[in-house]
């Protein structure tokens, strides 16, 4: 038995095979743009600290977690230009 819904699914699915057809070479670009965080902030008790994931090695500490966000942010940045990125 199918439903309203599944009929007009089933109409519409030809469109959306298109759309996604379009937007491959898109979406293929901008995840390759896509690079992992190399810096966490952990919360420890008060303090946050944050660290290299790869290596868990610590970068440094904050006391608040806006302060920690930016301190993780310039990291990457930092480790953005080195790679060329930015």
């Amino acid at each position: 038995m199918q439903t309203s819904t599944s009929i007009a699914f089933a109409q519409g699915l030809p469109r959306l095979e298109e759309l996604l057809a379009s937007t491959k070479i898109a979406r293929e670009e901008a995840r390759a743009r896509v690079t992992p965080p190399l810096y966490q902030a952990k919360g420890v008790g008060s303090i946050w600290v944050i660290s290299e994931i790869a290596t868990g090695q610590v970068a440094g500490h904050a006391y608040q977690y806006e302060t920690a966000l930016v301190f993780v942010k310039a990291m990457e940045a930092g480790a953005a230009s080195k790679r060329g990125l930015q």
